[in-house]
């Protein structure tokens, strides 16, 4: 069987010699349907070789790598984008995605959660609050990336959902001074939280109840325990007496900024009670009262009461417990505009709560006047 060379045609080489800087021979075979070696036999006898690396490309190539795209690269310096791989490779500038200012979301969470979260999880978590992602592209593939900065920006003003009791002191470089007091915060409260229940205690609890002089404050401190977690364990043994309140007072625009400013620095509402003289469950409740001006209003205090026996409250989309029915509506029964909540539809009380997993989003509280 006979067998016979093609030929190569005047419109082939002048696609060879119009794109052998910015294309490899396999994406220029591809082009004209030929194969690669052939390609590359064919270049050469035309005397298209590409020319060595000037010191003005290798220095940009190691300037851009990490943020600017391999693509873009490639057409800034009229090579291949696989030519810029390979020298990046030789240079030893190390993989695209690790190179550049910016890191990589699953490398925040791992430093955030000690290795141990869950990056599904806290990607969607973490964008109903509008985390600072970025996308970085790398070849035919999409990164998430973090800016540093951007996140510290963000983390102070969310601190509430975040928990630092795992996080490596510096795993992400340097740190904000409010930094450091969370994470004491919240490996105190982690441990706090973990310490079993003993007898005496138990005792105690009970004989501070039944004496009817202690406020609830005082006898966290006396156990060294979270008041919380005083409610809890009355709850848990079914004690009937419940500590005395404190006596009624009103917060003073001092007090308020006392509480915003120390909430903002990382300090533990236990640690702003005992600078302002109140408690902790107050503190924590004036605070998410700021965040919650409009739950407090008359019309939704009344509204709520008037849908409080109605069942239809909790399947209906409309209703939330913080705020009531957003139209306003004041008997179930009689309502045209009742939308049962789906399944799959997330479900909000609509309360922007201080501790962390709430579903609240804004976390920015009102200047106070």
């Amino acid at each position: 069987m006979s067998w016979s060379r093609k030929r190569w045609t005047e419109e082939e080489d002048a696609y060879l010699r119009a794109h052998y800087r910015k294309q490899s021979d396999e994406e220029m075979a591809a082009a004209i349907g030929r194969q690669p070696g052939g390609v590359q036999d064919r270049r050469f006898k035309l005397g298209l070789t590409r020319w060595k690396w000037s010191e003005e490309d290798l220095e940009y190539l190691q300037e851009a790598w990490g943020s600017t795209s391999i693509s873009g690269i490639a057409t800034k310096l009229g090579r291949s984008v696989e030519s810029i791989r390979q020298k990046a490779n030789r240079l030893g500038l190390g993989t695209f995605i690790n190179s550049g200012e910016l890191v990589t979301f699953s490398q925040v969470v791992q430093a955030v959660t000690g290795g141990i979260g869950s990056y599904g999880w806290l990607r969607q978590k973490w964008s109903r609050y509008d985390f600072p992602f970025r996308k970085k592209k790398v070849i035919n593939n999409r990164f998430l990336m973090v800016d540093i900065d951007d996140f510290w920006k963000w983390a102070e003003q969310h601190q509430d959902i975040l928990d630092f009791a795992k996080f490596e002191e510096y795993a992400l470089g340097g740190e904000p001074a409010w930094a450091k007091k969370k994470r004491r915060r919240d490996y105190q409260e982690q441990h706090r939280n973990a310490r079993p229940w003993s007898l005496d205690e138990d005792l105690r609890l009970r004989h501070m109840l039944e004496a009817q002089k202690f406020t609830l404050d005082e006898i966290a401190a006396d156990l060294h325990r979270r008041e919380g977690a005083i409610r809890r364990r009355i709850d848990t043994l079914g004690i009937r007496e419940r500590p005395i309140r404190n006596p009624g007072k009103w917060w003073t625009q001092s007090e308020l900024d006392t509480l915003l400013q120390m909430h903002k620095d990382g300090s533990s509402f236990e640690e702003i009670a005992a600078r302002i003289g109140r408690s902790a469950s107050a503190c924590r409740g004036r605070y998410e009262r700021l965040l919650n001006p409009d739950s407090m209003t008359r019309e939704i205090r009344d509204n709520k009461a008037a849908l409080k026996e109605y069942f239809q409250t909790k399947q209906c989309s409309h209703y939330t417990k913080a705020n009531g029915c957003d139209i306003r509506g004041t008997n179930c029964d009689a309502c045209l505009q009742y939308r049962r909540r789906r399944p799959e539809e997330e479900h909000s009380t609509g309360w922007i709560s201080t501790r962390a997993g709430s579903d609240g989003k804004e976390r920015v509280v009102p200047a106070q006047k």
